[in-house]
């Protein structure tokens, strides 16, 4: 039971007061902390995008909107302590999808903290198909779904769009494809 008090005053120091959460954590019976707990883990990692979870069905995404990556200026990456790659957005992205969590090395931060993006162990072709798409996700305007039908089908089996779908990316990110 100390490990479980432990628990959930961690989560409630996320969103309240060191001495308000304790206070909240120690009127709070066994059942209710468990329930706190499950809920704020469930939120935290997700597990919604992948499982049917009663509760959960419009609960939104917990990773980065990628609708427009492609666009995202440079300063907006956390490059973390990773100073032997390039500072680019090419760069930034193929490390991320090769080794989710190598921006986190060397940060003192909570685990929970820290990436919450598995690692699928892409292979180098499946890296830059997928890096490709998301460099291509930018903020020019997009093409109007009415015109979806006069769209060649082979743009919509695109290697990246398979490997999205495939790997269920929109699963923890929202992203605003019309090819997905």
């Amino acid at each position: 039971l100390e490990e479980l008090d432990n628990i959930t005053l961690s989560w409630m120091k996320k969103s309240f007061p060191v001495e308000e959460s304790i206070a909240k954590v120690s009127n709070m019976e066994t059942d209710e902390k468990i329930g706190y707990v499950a809920d704020k883990s469930i939120r935290h990692y997700g597990c919604y995008t992948c499982h049917n979870m009663d509760g959960y069905e419009d609960a939104k995404p917990i990773g980065a909107e990628l609708t427009y990556v492609g666009s995202k200026p440079l300063n907006k990456f956390d490059f973390g302590h990773i100073h032997d790659i390039q500072h680019t957005n090419f760069s930034w992205m193929n490390q991320k999808l090769a080794n989710p969590r190598i921006f986190d090395r060397s940060k003192v931060v909570a685990p929970e903290d820290k990436s919450r993006m598995p690692n699928f162990y892409l292979t180098k072709t499946e890296i830059e198909a997928i890096t490709t798409v998301l460099l291509g996700l930018t903020e020019t305007p997009k093409i109007e779904s009415s015109k979806l039908a006069d769209l060649d089908k082979s743009v919509q089996e695109l290697a990246g769009y398979k490997l999205i779908r495939q790997y269920n990316c929109y699963g923890c990110h929202e992203l605003s494809l019309i090819h997905i």
